[in-house]
């Protein structure tokens, strides 16, 4: 009873996931009844839909819509990025009023844009992807080394959920309206495109890194 947004298909074409604010696509018992846009996963060998943002006990999401990244498989198993316009509370370490980046990844919502203190911070609901078995996204001081108070492309290793920032681009300077996509992967090389990013008083508007 609700329009389909944003719809990612998997790369094998066996999982379909998109967001929606339906209001009865849940099975009985637990019934979308938050009217806000949900993350549904759809596995198409089953023929099982499954909604992804709900507290772990299966109950809604209480706060703010949520919005589908990313879908891929990562060591065999199927992994959804999303993320909630803003506060919200799928995990207990997410205490602030910001958007944060999730990963549901079979049954298991794990929350990505955290500090090195576990606690959610520097995200701000931005692009997300997965580069082979890594997240890509764009947040600020998520490590101990990083410090500066700006905004640096991040990679986390999904299995481990180790955080980095890439050398190659660790010097980039990202606008407060930055707009980020992956335009390729073959699996040796993630291109990025960009827009209102400056890296050494260079402006990346439309290009491509390799």
């Amino acid at each position: 009873n609700g329009s389909i947004q944003n719809l990612l298909i998997e790369s094998s074409g066996k999982y379909v996931a998109f967001e929606t604010a339906a209001t009865n696509l849940s099975p009985p018992g637990a019934l979308d009844t938050n009217g806000l846009s949900d993350v549904y996963l759809l596995d198409t060998s089953t023929d099982t839909l499954t909604r992804i943002s709900v507290l772990g006990d299966g109950t809604d999401a209480p706060a703010d819509d949520c919005q589908l990244q990313s879908i891929a498989i990562v060591d065999g198993k199927v992994s959804v990025l999303f993320s909630p316009t803003a506060a919200q509370i799928f995990s207990a370490d997410d205490t602030n009023t910001d958007p944060d980046l999730y990963l549901s990844r079979d049954g298991e919502i794990i929350l990505v844009s955290s500090n090195s203190a576990n606690i959610a911070n520097g995200y701000d609901g931005g692009y997300a992807g997965f580069v082979d078995d890594e997240i890509a996204l764009v947040a600020t001081d998520l490590t101990n080394a990083d410090t500066d108070g700006l905004l640096d492309l991040y990679l986390v290793d999904v299995i481990s959920s180790a955080k980095r920032v890439d050398p190659v681009v660790d010097s980039l300077n990202f606008s407060t309206d930055y707009d980020m996509w992956l335009e390729g992967n073959n699996n040796s090389e993630i291109i990025l495109g960009f827009k209102s990013v400056n890296q050494n008083s260079t402006d990346l508007s439309n290009q491509l890194l390799g």
